[in-house]
């Protein structure tokens, strides 16, 4: 690939493409940082995303096509390799990805609208965010909502695949004045400890990463037939048995997710519980009981 002629792609972009950017700086052992680039100040991001004008990409050489399945359906891909830099068409999103050798450049097509636009942005941010995170030793990624437990400080993470309710359930309990602040809405990234790691870009704020001790899991499972306490090993291995949603593997730069995670320090305490119990009260009381008071509780909930 001819690195000066995928040089000159990003040297032609418009002069305010600056405005129209965004900086991630991950690197190994150090602390993240996302935001807008113009807010970087003498800090030097290891990536940078741009929106690109639509006429700004045209179609290369076609190396490849795949389907892809997301949560509004499926939709095929198309690959590129242009002079000096490759890319992908979204058929449902209707917007065009590029990207340089080393992934250090990024460009993603503006939409009509800006909101879209955005979504693209975020999108791509959040994929290279949680494959540089599980790239860091003995780190694995739950598709998960994350919130804090009122008044606790711990966290409470609701694991389950795609479409078992759970921001529905996050929602009843955040209702009830059981869980607080949301802290991750998708993709939650721990340690072996159980120590999240959130960083959720925005459109106009420099952000750091949130960290919290996971207390909590609770598994939205579609077998169980009723509420029950869990060792924390069966709640690992129903992190890993659910597919995630970032990093994408259909986007370069994807690092691998781990076969298994190692069992959660003794804290975790895990319950799990039918999928979409957020439509039945009777589990709501029992979800918000195990939450509140602990392990006891979560035994006390177990069907008879």
């Amino acid at each position: 690939m001819d690195q000066g002629q995928g040089a000159q792609f990003w040297d032609r972009l418009a002069p305010d493409a600056e405005l129209r950017s965004w900086g991630l700086e991950l690197r190994p052992g150090a602390e993240p940082l996302v935001g807008p680039l113009g807010a970087f100040g003498r800090r030097s991001p290891t990536t940078v995303v741009s929106v690109l004008d639509p006429n700004a990409v045209q179609p290369g050489r076609p190396v490849g096509k795949r389907t892809i399945s997301e949560w509004k359906g499926s939709a095929p891909v198309d690959y590129h390799a242009f002079d000096g830099h490759e890319g992908l068409f979204h058929h449902g999103g209707g917007n065009w990805v590029v990207w340089n050798a080393d992934l250090s450049r990024w460009g993603v097509t503006r939409s009509p609208s800006w909101p879209t636009t955005w979504v693209h942005v975020r999108f791509l941010l959040r994929h290279l965010i949680v494959a540089g995170l599980l790239a860091r030793p003995r780190h694995h990624c739950v598709h998960a909502v994350v919130a804090e437990a009122e008044g606790t400080g711990g966290g409470v993470l609701v694991a389950g695949p795609s479409g078992s309710g759970k921001t529905r359930l996050v929602n009843r309990l955040v209702e009830r004045g059981v869980l607080s602040a949301v802290v991750e809405d998708d993709c939650a990234v721990v340690d072996a400890d159980w120590r999240l790691t959130c960083l959720l870009p925005t459109e106009h704020e420099l952000r750091r990463p949130r960290r919290l001790d996971v207390a909590v899991a609770l598994l939205l499972d579609a077998g169980a037939a009723g509420p029950e306490a869990v060792p924390g090993g069966v709640a690992a291995e129903f992190a890993v048995s659910c597919p995630t949603p970032w990093p994408a593997a259909w986007l370069p730069g994807a690092t691998p997710r781990a076969e298994r995670m190692e069992d959660p320090p003794a804290r975790l305490r895990a319950l799990r519980v039918p999928a979409r119990s957020d439509t039945d009260d009777v589990l709501v009381d029992a979800v918000s009981t195990f939450v509140l008071h602990g392990a006891q509780a979560g035994d006390a909930a177990r069907p008879r």
